[in-house]
């Protein structure tokens, strides 16, 4: 699950890996991508968390961004118990932070 909201230069980021059962070990990786003039998405921002003995693991933090540019965020899923691996990806769509307001 993902969480992603613009507020002028400010993204209020975060993201959520829920397992069925308590996990081995859970990974949650976000990462928050930029659309570039030539149409192609850089990443511009990333956090990687693990958890061992876990059935959640859950991230969220406001960070800076350049006004004017639209971005969108990435998650990598991933739950371990014993041999057996299962792994997700989400993403949002692109959300459009301006380039501010009159003062």
């Amino acid at each position: 699950m993902l969480y992603f909201q613009a507020d002028k230069d400010i993204a209020s980021v975060g993201g959520y890996t829920l397992a069925y059962r308590t996990c081995d070990e859970l990974y949650l990786g976000l990462y928050v991508d930029q659309l570039q003039e030539d149409g192609t998405w850089q990443t511009v921002w990333s956090r990687e968390k693990y958890g061992h003995d876990a059935y959640s693991l859950s991230y969220s933090i406001n960070i800076f961004v350049e006004p004017g540019y639209y971005y969108r965020m990435r998650a990598g899923h991933i739950a371990r118990f014993g041999t057996t691996l299962e792994s997700n990806i989400s993403s949002t769509d692109g959300i459009y932070f301006g380039e501010g307001h009159d003062e």
